[in-house]
């Protein structure tokens, strides 16, 4: 029995402690069960916690718009979501993003394939107040929640949306935290800032994202502008007004970055002022899109230097540039600027591998105050796109139905008055009749090179004109005072009868008719020719090339027509003398001076022949 005993009760100690050995492992297993479930739901809600990055595709100043705005873009992504601003403005947003990096990475693909807008930035949720769309979705921002409005055929009928109290706006930044949040702004979103206070007129540098003390200083006034202390460091709450601004007034231009690759330029374009009229080599014309619009015209085509310098006389020919304002040539480029009661216009182009590419903008100047800003916006913008232009025109010019000249189908400017010049001094100093030159707002010889009026002489019916900048005319005048020709000996006149059509003066024939004393006085003379009125101010040669007068037309003083063929003209000796008392040095023929052969002669007089036009 004792043996028995003690062979029985052993037993129940063994199976106790193999029970123990048993439970031991069960629950340690479930401790590990514990402490793995306890880690996974930290690692949860550590990325739920983390998952605090968005991408700001936009703002706007009510909800209806912001709305209808983030709709759009949630047929394209998940996430799609509109908050509060401390503002007042409404942010459209995609997020929450697991981490910055896969944040970044849409920004920047997004960009690139232009699905977003170019200012659109990285944000935090802690940037935004309450979340206002879509509505029934109460999970706090940065929960991680992928969002998308369900489609509109399977969705319910969407419960009316409570109205929204003003969230309270959040302290305004320290300096300190200006400092460090104007800092911390990615290269993208300082550039638009630059550009926003552009637009806003406080700044004026490049367009680089590197935010110095030249972006400080335009901060800082803007800052002014606007009532706030001018620390030139901005505040998160100052970016969102002075951006959402911005950003609205582009919208209400219908601003974008417009390619036109068979011209080879890119720019941004105000599409709600603008619509492509037609093209028509080397010019792509924009027509105003009502009232307050604007007229774009590119430039595109190959050229060099000497083209380039043709262009930039032939622009300030057209209706569209006014004769005011300030103008530059330079080698490889020219600007133009022109003002008038009717229209503001800016131009320019430049020379760039054997393509000229370039911009004209023209408004009216009740529109300037906004408009200005957008043909500073589009100057900046423009940009090259390889080497590709638009043809070479068929026919540089052509003239329209109703007689105006017209290049490219922009309408030629005409001048008011022309009429011919005679060349006396090596300067460029010319005569011309002064009836025509009188009451001008601007006179121009021969290219278009502007000229002033220095005298007058009311006896004579001339003016003395000097070109702005010196020219060097092929010939110039010599005066016969020593014997002027029998009445009936024949002579050469020479003038742009019909205005510059021809290109060059025209030479004719004429007769020495006599004295004109009872029609004008001693100074005058009567010149047997058919002339036209563009004949008027230029040289009358006898055979050796002398100038005998100088043509004035049908008019005499008083104001009455001559027949057709006979004309009046100021005699060489009372023009030499009037010029000689004005200080200019005149040139006189000699009584030794053989004559020239006709054919000579014809070509000295329109040498000496300049055009002068009259423009107002």
């Amino acid at each position: 029995m004792m043996i028995e005993q003690r062979r029985t009760t052993p037993a129940p100690r063994r199976i106790k402690a193999s029970a123990a050995r048993g439970a031991r492992p069960a629950a340690a297993l479930a401790g590990l069960w514990m402490a793995l479930a306890a880690a996974v739901l930290l690692l949860i809600l550590a990325s739920g916690a983390r998952a605090q990055e968005y991408v700001q595709l936009a703002a706007r100043s009510d909800i209806p718009t912001a709305r209808a705005l983030a709709r759009s873009y949630a047929e394209r992504y998940e996430g799609v979501q509109v908050f509060s601003l401390p503002t007042g403005w409404y942010a459209i947003a995609v997020g929450p993003f697991a981490s910055p990096a896969e944040a970044e990475r849409f920004l920047r693909s997004q960009k690139r394939r232009r699905l977003i807008p170019r200012d659109a930035f990285l944000a935090r949720a802690s940037d935004f107040g309450r979340r206002v769309w879509p509505a029934g979705l109460e999970a706090p921002a940065g929960s991680g929640l992928e969002i998308r409005e369900p489609d509109r055929a399977d969705a319910p009928a969407p419960a009316a949306e409570p109205a929204l109290s003003e969230p309270e706006p959040e302290p305004e930044m320290t300096l300190a935290q200006a400092r460090r949040f104007q800092a911390r702004l990615d290269r993208e979103t300082a550039s638009d800032l630059q550009r926003a206070l552009r637009w806003a007129g406080t700044y004026r540098g490049a367009i680089d994202g590197a935010l110095g003390p030249g972006s400080r200083r335009a901060i800082a006034a803007w800052q002014q502008s606007i009532g706030a202390e001018p620390t030139g460091y901005i505040t998160r709450r100052q970016l969102e007004r002075l951006l959402g601004e911005w950003r609205a007034w582009r919208e209400r231009l219908g601003w974008r970055i417009a390619r036109f690759p068979e011209a080879g330029i890119e720019l941004g374009m105000p599409e709600r002022l603008t619509r492509l009229a037609r093209t028509e080599p080397p010019f792509m014309v924009f027509e105003p899109a009502g009232e307050h619009g604007m007229t774009v015209v590119l430039i595109s085509q190959p050229g060099d230097r000497r083209r380039l310098a043709a262009l930039y006389e032939v622009l300030q020919s057209l209706e569209l540039v006014p004769l005011e304002g300030p103008r530059r040539l330079r080698r490889d480029s020219f600007t133009i600027e022109g003002r008038d009661g009717e229209r503001v216009t800016r131009a320019f182009a430049r020379l760039e591998k054997g393509a000229i590419r370039g911009l004209i903008v023209s408004w009216r100047p009740e529109d300037d105050a906004d408009l200005a800003r957008v043909a500073a916006m589009m100057r900046e913008s423009f940009r090259t796109l390889g080497g590709a232009t638009l043809p070479e025109p068929e026919q540089p010019a052509a003239a329209g139905t109703d007689g105006a000249a017209l290049i490219a189908g922009l309408a030629v400017r005409r001048p008011e008055r022309t009429a011919s010049g005679t060349w006396i001094d090596a300067r460029g100093a010319l005569i011309a009749p002064a009836e025509v030159v009188t009451g001008c707002g601007r006179i121009t010889v021969d290219a278009g090179t502007e000229a002033r009026i220095e005298a007058r002489s009311e006896a004579l019916g001339l003016a003395l004109l000097r070109p702005v900048e010196p020219l060097a005319p092929l010939a110039t005048a010599r005066f016969a005072t020593d014997r002027l020709p029998r009445p009936g000996a024949r002579l050469l006149m020479a003038g742009f009868s019909w205005g510059d059509a021809l290109g060059a003066a025209a030479a004719a024939p004429a007769r020495l008719a006599g004295p004109a004393a009872p029609l004008g006085g001693e100074a005058l003379v009567r010149i047997e020719a058919r002339a036209e009125p563009g004949d008027r101010g230029g040289p009358v040669l006898d055979r050796r090339g002398a100038g005998v007068a100088i043509l004035l037309g049908r008019t005499t003083p008083d104001g009455r027509e001559l027949p057709e063929d006979v004309q009046l003209a100021a005699a060489a000796p009372a023009v030499a003398d009037w010029l000689t008392g004005l200080g200019v040095a005149v040139d006189l023929a000699g009584p030794a001076d053989p004559e020239l052969p006709p054919r000579r002669r014809a070509t000295l007089a329109r040498d000496l022949t300049a055009f002068v036009a009259c423009w107002n």
